[in-house]
């Protein structure tokens, strides 16, 4: 498995084809917009799969998997941290 994580400093929507070159199973993205509330919709579609806390729709912590890979959040209490998350990824905690 490969994980990849960047701090994109902002717009991720102009940026992700970038992240191909890796061909990474987990992406860690500090600092990109949710997609959920974004008007682009192909960066919604690259984004099928993924999590992503933040206080701010253009700039919280994402983590985009590849559609075969299972990611939940396990919901700890992370005592007021905004940009933490937890997951299990396929069922195995590994955040």
């Amino acid at each position: 498995m490969k994980i990849v994580t960047w701090n994109c400093n902002g717009a991720l929507r102009r940026k992700y084809a970038f992240l191909a070159n890796f061909d990474a199973d987990i992406l860690i993205i500090q600092e990109c917009e949710d997609p959920a509330q974004s008007d682009v919709e192909h960066y919604r579609k690259w984004a099928a799969n993924y999590l992503w806390t933040g206080d701010n729709k253009n700039k919280g912590l994402g983590i985009f998997c590849k559609q075969d890979i299972v990611i939940e959040r396990n919901n700890w209490n992370v005592n007021d941290s905004k940009y933490f998350l937890s997951v299990r990824v396929n069922r195995f905690l590994i955040f």
